[in-house]
């Protein structure tokens, strides 16, 4: 169990308080300010009964709501660990409110791990999941983009797994190690590059990918001159297949990171909000892929970007993958 430490109040904050009164007021002063409880364990015990009331209060919300919805989301915390975040949005006071139910932490976000979470902390609650079971569920939200997720995320084709893979490492060789980091935003620098550095990737936030391939497709030029005779990596970002396909897989990342932005806003503050855009997402699989098949590429911008500055045509095995790819999103879901 991690045991959390909150005296710097004690240490930081009273001592400076002292020092201000007893100049300002004088010593009669100090010693009332002396008397201010900061102990570890008093404001350990202050902050767990604000955390129980806030619960309580919330989930007091949530009984007098008509209903309710659950919606997750994955995050890591500052040692990079999964932790699943819980949210609920209910009714009250004639408005739609959304707070965080619970964050928990997880090994794997897989949907048997993150329904068991859910389950254990509902059955925890006796009361909590009697009154779940009896007030009607606003569904559909959680579980379609779950399904979307868990597709792009984990069920890519071996062709396009590798250039994601591949494309990690490249950013990772020059992000992870300060040294290089720095030599190459001063490359950039010099070269003028609108961008000057890459964004840091992650494994668990897996929407930061859409972002990070279209860093490294822009600055692809100034990756292979930094990246001259220091690694295998050049031959990859000189191949003409590999960049059609990762400016694919760029663009497709983003396409999904709007849409979780849709649906973590505002925007999406109702099921029939909800079910209406990922129901255009659906159908736009069709159109993008229909579009890919006739060779018209502009539904991907970072694709038909390159393919029209470098005047190439791609091969029919890179449209096969990509409208299989679009496919196998929508039979999924």
């Amino acid at each position: 169990m991690l045991y959390m430490h909150h005296t710097i109040g004690e240490d930081l904050v009273l001592p400076s308080i002292k020092d201000a009164v007893g100049v300002m007021f004088g010593e009669k002063e100090v010693k009332e300010i002396e008397r201010i409880p900061l102990s570890n364990n008093t404001v350990a015990r202050r902050i767990d009964e604000m955390a129980e009331w806030t619960e309580d209060e919330l989930i007091q919300r949530i009984i007098n709501s008509k209903y309710y919805a659950l919606q997750l989301d994955e995050s890591t915390d500052v040692q990079g660990l999964s932790q699943l975040i819980v949210f609920v949005r209910y009714i009250w006071q004639e408005e739609v409110h959304e707070d965080i139910l619970f964050c928990k932490p997880i090994i794997r976000g897989t949907a048997e791990v993150i329904f068991n979470v859910i389950d254990s902390h509902i059955k925890g609650k006796a009361w909590l999941q009697e009154f779940l079971n009896k007030v009607p569920m606003l569904r559909g939200h959680t579980v379609a983009f779950i399904a979307l997720q868990a597709l792009v995320s984990k069920a890519l084709p071996d062709d396009f797994k590798t250039v994601l893979n591949t494309a990690v490492k490249i950013v990772n060789y020059i992000k992870t190690r300060p040294l290089q980091a720095r030599l190459f935003r001063k490359l950039c620098e010099e070269m003028g590059s609108l961008h000057t550095s890459h964004l840091l990737h992650t494994e668990v936030r897996w929407l930061s990918r859409g972002k990070v391939l279209t860093r490294l497709v822009e600055l692809r030029h100034e990756v292979l001159i930094y990246l001259e005779g220091k690694t295998e990596y050049i031959e990859h970002l000189t191949d003409e297949e590999f960049i059609l396909k990762l400016t694919y897989l760029a663009d497709i990342f983003s396409k999904l990171n709007e849409l979780n932005l849709y649906l973590q806003g505002s925007n999406g503050s109702n099921i029939f909000a909800v079910h209406d855009k990922i129901r255009a997402f659906m159908k736009k699989l069709l159109l993008w892929k229909s579009c890919i098949e006739i060779g018209k590429y502009d539904c991907f911008e970072t694709l038909e970007t390159f393919i029209v500055e470098n005047q190439v045509q791609p091969k029919m095995n890179v449209v096969f993958a990509i409208s299989a790819h679009l496919s196998l999103f929508k039979k999924k879901n």
